[in-house]
């Protein structure tokens, strides 16, 4: 996935505000039967986490949550954009009955750790984990349960790959939807798209006389995550965030996010 080299953008402005939002929410889809025991660049799959400007590598450790039936990895890669063949490859819910956890050291290595994780993951609710590892190579992933943490892998890399860039993927048929734990600062960027509406959650409706007033309503909400209007009839749509981004073509309205990181990670303008 690549970040689009154009904004389709109708304006972007700043308004004098600061707010803390926490969750990245991403969908993965099926890419196919691929993994790193048979597919030479498996890392082409990857939806790599710095097209939504999340760079995990600089903290090296990341928490996310997926809600996926089985087959859905974590890419931990050489290269920020994951185009390297020097990577390690985790799969929740592999193998029978999607009942191990993989975690692989390139590409046609076979297993390193296969550990019997039955219903380490599942379809109808998301799974908390988190991923960390060292400069010195030990990669380590833990899984939040109700009755505490649970070490699903430790394990220390004689020789360790270096880590810049994070990913993740389902495969073999199965759909995912990610949360990525992140806390940026809203400074007042909105990003807009002309002609489009966002089929979303929303918090409530108003009437406004205008986009700035609209926005505006929004900036004044921690809760609100963008809005919908159509200046033909001055209707406000307050979105909530905590969900997927899904947009549609709609002559009459215009769709705006906030950024969230200054003028980037804006989130309904990335080509992802």
């Amino acid at each position: 996935m690549k970040l689009a080299t154009s904004f389709l953008v109708a304006f972007t402005f700043v308004l004098v505000a600061c707010q803390t939002l926490e969750e990245i929410w991403i969908k993965t889809t099926n890419s196919g039967d691929v993994d790193a025991l048979r597919t030479h660049n498996v890392y082409d799959y990857y939806t790599s986490l710095s097209s939504y400007h999340l760079f995990p590598a600089q903290n090296r450790s990341i928490m996310f949550s997926v809600k996926a039936c089985y087959a859905a990895s974590v890419l931990l890669s050489a290269a920020v954009d994951l185009n390297s063949p020097d990577f390690y490859e985790i799969c929740l819910g592999g193998g029978f009955e999607y009942a191990y956890t993989f975690f692989r050291r390139k590409y046609n290595t076979g297993e390193t750790l296969g550990p019997y994780t039955p219903k380490i993951i599942n379809c109808a609710e998301h799974v908390t984990f988190i991923l960390s590892w060292t400069i010195a190579g030990r990669i380590t992933l833990t899984k939040n349960t109700y009755n505490g943490t649970e070490v699903v892998i430790d394990w220390t890399d004689a020789t360790p790959l270096s880590i810049q860039g994070v990913g993740v993927m389902t495969s073999w048929g199965a759909d995912g939807i990610w949360i990525l734990e992140h806390i940026p600062v809203f400074t007042g960027y909105y990003c807009g798209k002309f002609g489009t509406y966002g089929n979303m959650v929303l918090l409530y409706i108003v009437m406004q006389p205008s986009r700035i007033r609209c926005l505006l309503e929004c900036k004044n909400n921690d809760a609100c995550f963008g809005v919908n209007f159509n200046a033909n009839t001055s209707k406000c749509q307050l979105i909530a965030g905590r969900q997927l981004i899904v947009k549609s073509i709609a002559q009459d309205w215009n769709f705006y996010i906030k950024c969230l990181a200054g003028n980037e990670m804006c989130l309904a303008c990335l080509d992802v």
